[in-house]
């Protein structure tokens, strides 16, 4: 009995967790909960220890660059070395006879910023399928591909500054139902992947929720259609559906037609919705060298913000509340050199927070800021994967702006990072 535990945890474990930068698309992707497959069968029991560290060197184009790339700047600064992230992972199985499957996951994340938890929740499978399952606690939320895949082996540093806006910390306090085949028998139904949640909505941004709404994240998924023995594709589509409580008389919204407001009493206590819709798709070939690999992902939607930012506005806030169409979408290609330990990337990202605005839009400037503005970013990078404890990331972000009345030209925002990453 104690080694079907243990040939359990394996699969539980493997389709919880990216096993390389080579070969994401070939498991399940999405939820990663471990960072590392190194099991650890101990006195303890079924329990996995796992963890990574991020140490960089950062140059930016200026000193005190806002960024998406790590953190911004401070105001003298053009250059720092830094821990990016620093975690640590238990998870742990157990297995009773005709009893839920349960399953426990803690991750923290330590710097010289402080210490953070990232994960707490528990997890119960069906026992006789182990097809359903049922979350509950602090994970990340099923939306999207990029959102939710493992900082621990993302080939570029960082998300895209669209899912670093939407998604800040990626995390959220809920209750997921899921249903996934984790004995894979090869039929054609257990490459479907379907996963609905219910969310407190304000993330890690607060301790606790500030409205009485809950946000409903649903994903649906096929995994690794073979349109030949060594071309494969996976797509989703996924959908946000969420609010936030407006606190202020005052309520504006961007349209086509202008920038329109109203200013009543009844708007005090009035439901915003937050709403997004997305596709994401990816496409792997096999070869000699290793792999080659294109993603992309697109976003669109309505979010409830503030004047001056396009992060979600949080319910307990009292300013005025800004609704802003927008829209959002990255592409990378991935290739391997001569063999899997050499890897290349190009990736575009762009984010236009506010569609209503463009450079050549005849919409009154005033009503613009900084917030409004669309940014393209183009990557570029390399992965040395030197064994499987240890890679060196070069990457460099190339970032474009469009102008606006306070910003003529392009902002001097670009970033060098060099990272070496350790797992274990």
């Amino acid at each position: 009995m104690k080694k079907c535990y243990r040939v359990l945890f394996v699969l539980i474990s493997i389709l919880n967790t990216d096993v390389s930068a080579q070969n994401l698309t070939d498991i399940d992707t999405i939820l990663f909960k471990s960072d590392s497959t190194k099991i650890l069968f101990t006195k303890f029991g079924n329990l996995n220890l796992s963890g990574y560290i991020q140490a960089q060197y950062q140059k930016a184009s200026s000193e005190g660059v806002k960024n998406f790339s790590g953190g911004d700047f401070s105001e003298y600064s053009d250059n720092r070395i830094m821990l990016r992230r620093a975690r640590f992972k238990i998870d742990y199985l157990y297995s009773g006879d005709k009893m839920p499957i349960v399953f426990f996951a803690l991750q923290v994340d330590a710097t010289e910023r402080g210490v953070v938890v990232r994960d707490m929740y528990g997890q119960l499978i069906d026992h006789k399928w182990k097809k359903i399952s049922l979350f509950m606690g602090l994970f990340a939320k099923p939306f999207g591909f990029e959102t939710n895949l493992s900082s621990g082996s993302r080939e570029s540093p960082e998300r895209g500054r669209m899912n670093q806006i939407l998604f800040p910390r990626e995390r959220d306090m809920g209750v997921m139902l899921n249903y996934h085949s984790l004995l894979n028998q090869g039929a054609w139904y257990d490459k479907i992947k379907v996963s609905v949640g219910l969310f407190n909505g304000s993330g890690l941004y607060t301790t606790s929720e500030q409205d009485n709404y809950k946000d409903i994240i649903t994903r649906i998924q096929y995994l690794q259609l073979k349109l030949s023995p060594k071309l494969s594709l996976s797509a989703a589509a996924s959908g946000y559906l969420g609010a936030i409580r407006s606190n202020n008389e005052q309520v504006y919204k961007f349209k086509n037609t202008g920038l329109s407001s109203t200013n009543e009493t009844s708007n005090i206590g009035k439901r915003i919705d937050r709403k997004y819709y997305g596709a994401d798709i990816q496409l792997k070939l096999k070869h000699a060298w290793g792999a080659s690999e294109i993603r992309g992902e697109f976003i669109k939607g309505v979010q409830p913000a503030n004047k001056n930012s396009t992060f979600t506005a949080i319910s307990s806030s009292s300013e005025p509340v800004y609704i802003r169409p927008f829209a959002g979408a990255y592409f990378i290609f991935l290739q391997n050199i001569i063999n899997t330990k050499h890897q290349v990337m190009i990736k575009y990202d762009i984010y236009d927070p506010n569609t209503t605005f463009g450079s050549n839009s005849s919409m009154d400037p005033s009503n613009y800021n900084l917030s409004d503005l669309r940014y393209d970013t183009w990557g570029f990078g390399y992965c040395y994967y030197m064994n499987k404890h240890c890679k060196l990331v070069i990457y460099y972000d190339w970032i474009k702006n469009e102008a606006i009345k306070a910003i003529s030209s392009d902002l001097k925002d670009n970033i060098l990072t060099a990272r070496l990453h350790f797992s274990f």
